[in-house]
């Protein structure tokens, strides 16, 4: 989901950066485009960590056909469109 490398707008986050404590109590949902108003969550994060200065989860979508906007992500990243996920942060 994330590395030490230089972002598209010029930031690094440093692994060490990443409080998951504050994550895990608050849950791990997935939005699409970081935006909770364009739609529901369309799964969730679980067994985040930093393991080799790379911020990883498992992605867990929602059942196929409970959300055409999940089943179209997942269209996505099956087709190779998607390469990976965008973290937001504060």
């Amino acid at each position: 989901m994330s590395t030490p490398n230089l972002l598209d707008d010029g930031q690094v986050i440093e692994s060490g950066a990443w409080q998951l404590d504050e994550y895990a109590k608050r849950g791990s949902p997935l939005l699409f485009e970081h935006d909770p108003k364009l739609s529901p969550a369309i799964g969730t994060i679980r067994d985040v960590r930093v393991d080799q200065d790379q911020l990883v989860g498992v992605v867990h979508l929602v059942r196929e056909g409970v959300s055409p906007l999940a089943d179209h992500v997942a269209a996505l990243f099956e087709a190779g469109s998607r390469p990976g996920l965008s973290v937001g942060w504060k």
